[in-house]
């Protein structure tokens, strides 16, 4: 069998304390340095979805929305405004504007609260997504919460029923 090379080897030292002598030693240990991932910006896609926006979107809104995904943060937050889109894609703000529209109307965008700027969106979790596995699954939860109307109004750290299940 075949060595590894020694460059993709790197030294770790450990500083181990005994508590009943209060000796401290040191302990080396060469672990494989792992290659990164190229995919340092990457975002997970459904293919269904994927297919569906190329085979029937319009190239405006399809640009607009690639864009908002490469851009898009941690938990699916673009931080673009529509001056940014337009200034990006080379294109005017009402193009801008209708195609936002539209990939709201289509739910491929959601529009979210926000404290610095007036409108704030995310892309659809159902569309796709980039953070974390146990975030994409309360971001979805949430989300399908949001499209049925079932709005939770939180106060004081405790989750109220929606008007309609109370007044059943």
């Amino acid at each position: 069998m075949a060595k590894k090379p020694r460059d993709k080897q790197q030294s770790y030292e450990h500083l181990i304390f005994d508590p009943t002598t209060g000796e401290e030693f040191r302990r080396y240990e060469m672990r494989e340095v792992k290659e990164k991932s190229p995919f340092k910006r990457a975002i997970l896609m459904n293919q269904i979805n994927v297919v569906d926006v190329v085979t029937t979107m319009k190239p405006e809104p399809m640009r607009v929305l690639f864009l908002m995904a490469a851009y898009a943060e941690f938990d699916n937050r673009i931080p673009l405004g529509q001056k940014e889109i337009g200034e990006i894609l080379k294109i005017d703000n009402p193009r801008v504007s209708k195609s936002i529209k539209y990939l709201k109307e289509a739910g491929y965008i959601v529009e979210v609260p926000s404290i610095s700027r007036g409108k704030t969106y995310m892309l659809s979790p159902e569309f796709c997504w980039k953070g974390t596995t146990i975030g994409h699954r309360a971001t979805l939860q949430q989300h399908r919460e949001m499209s049925k109307g079932e709005l939770r109004v939180i106060e004081g750290g405790r989750s109220k029923e929606p008007q309609s299940k109370r007044s059943a």
